[in-house]
């Protein structure tokens, strides 16, 4: 774990924080340095100066809403003000949210661009000055409108992109469509700053504004409930929060693989360690038992877990998209080609792993007889323009019944019919 150079005590923590806690503690100050002291013993700190989690501009707060938000890069979100002949100031935006707006990092192919003050943009025959070709200076101040009139007014004049500053002794806020304004198509980026430097900016002859993502140079990492050493993700604006959900995934982990030594398993390989990219995905031909002798198992599930090419997380794909397992061990049946199993990729992290119970869905996995050779096709695919996932999977059936048969029917309720 990294920590700020100056280390403080448990007691002294428990100081600062004594009001908020004295009130939900009958021993206020014994229980809560107890608290910290166990919670202590079981980190292992480096310290340096936060200076060096910086791009060294003194820009960056760590503890700042602003990049609560901010997921998409890998690093603080910054920009540069110009006056002719120096450097105005440097400092931190938060953008608007990447899957509604374009990211100001598109802007860089322009270089430094000129930015004018046009008032609050709500409406696009009112802006105080011609912002065609340029950057739009926006206040927040009214809140005669929603951020999407603004960006909108704003493309509609020509600008090349949209700064809005926070109201004043306000934290910088998230900005995103709302109800059916997200139908509209916009195409300009849109970022936030705060508000003392878009007030300077504003009462500026002539500035010019630069975007900048400053890479985060800090990595961290775990060690597991099985003594290995694991990433923890991208570790760029460091909270307790953001080492708890770590904490939680080698919870389940731990649970996981006690689940996979339980019980006298048969376990059937279907993928193991290949690459799934493209519209096809990646597809295998299993022979399994017959289906007689798998209704015989307790349980049946699907041991699916997703690594990425390279050996460090950096290397995975980005984003979250739906992972669907297709079976057919019939082509002549309505059944063939339907899906037995569904996940979601972990962003950008070569930790995904579950164990899925299937058990009411095995008539999926019935040949043309119950005693012929049970031959099916298994097919795993995520979107067409993801990047390489390289997943494995296991068939487990667990826990064999002797002396019982059963016969298992499966009814198509619905197929490709619209209502």
């Amino acid at each position: 774990m990294i920590t700020p150079s100056h280390a403080v005590s448990a007691r002294e923590l428990c100081l600062q924080g004594w009001a908020s806690f004295a009130r939900k503690n009958s021993h206020p100050l014994t229980t809560c340095v107890l608290l910290i002291s166990r919670f202590d013993g079981r980190i292992h700190h480096h310290s340096f100066s936060l200076y060096y989690l910086t791009d060294g501009s003194d820009n960056y707060e760590i503890s700042s809403p602003a990049f609560s938000r901010n997921v998409t890069g890998e690093g603080s979100f910054s920009f540069f003000v110009f006056t002719p002949g120096e450097t105005f100031c440097v400092a931190k935006r938060l953008d608007a949210r990447y899957d509604w707006l374009p990211s100001p990092n598109t802007l860089a192919k322009y270089g430094h661009l000129f930015v004018v003050y046009v008032g609050d943009a709500c409406s696009p025959n009112m802006f105080l000055n011609d912002v065609a070709g340029r950057l739009a200076l926006v206040s927040n101040d009214t809140g005669a409108c929603s951020y999407f009139a603004k960006v909108q007014n704003c493309q509609k004049n020509g600008a090349l992109g949209v700064v809005v500053y926070s109201r004043r002794f306000h934290a910088l806020e998230d900005m995103n469509c709302h109800g059916s304004e997200c139908n509209t198509q916009l195409n300009i980026p849109a970022t936030m700053i705060p508000f003392d430097t878009g007030y300077k900016i504003r009462n500026s002859s002539h500035s010019f504004i630069r975007f900048q993502t400053t890479p985060s140079d800090v990595f961290a990492f775990g060690i597991d409930g099985q003594g290995k050493v694991q990433e923890t993700g991208w570790f760029l604006y460091p909270s307790m929060r953001f080492l708890a959900y770590q904490a939680q995934w080698f919870n389940y982990k731990t649970d996981l693989l006690k689940n996979l030594t339980t019980g006298d398993a048969k376990v059937i390989n279907v993928f193991n360690h290949t690459l799934m990219q493209g519209e096809k995905g990646v597809s295998a031909i299993v022979d399994l038992p017959p289906i007689d002798e798998i209704q015989r198992y307790e349980h049946v599930e699907l041991d699916f877990s997703l690594s990425c090419p390279g050996s460090r997380d950096d290397t995975c794909a980005h984003w979250d998209h739906t992972v669907q397992l297709y079976v057919c061990c019939n082509a002549t049946n309505e059944l063939c080609g339907l899906e037995l199993g569904r996940w979601i990729t972990p962003f950008r992290r070569r930790i995904g792993r579950w164990l899925t119970p299937v058990k009411p869905l095995i008539p999926l996995l019935q040949s043309a007889g119950t005693s012929s050779r049970n031959r099916c096709n298994f097919t795993v695919k995520t979107v067409p323009w993801a990047m390489a996932w390289i997943p494995s999977l296991n068939i487990r059936l667990v826990s064999k019944v002797q002396g019982v048969r059963m016969t298992v029917y499966a009814v198509n309720l619905f197929y490709n019919r619209l209502p």
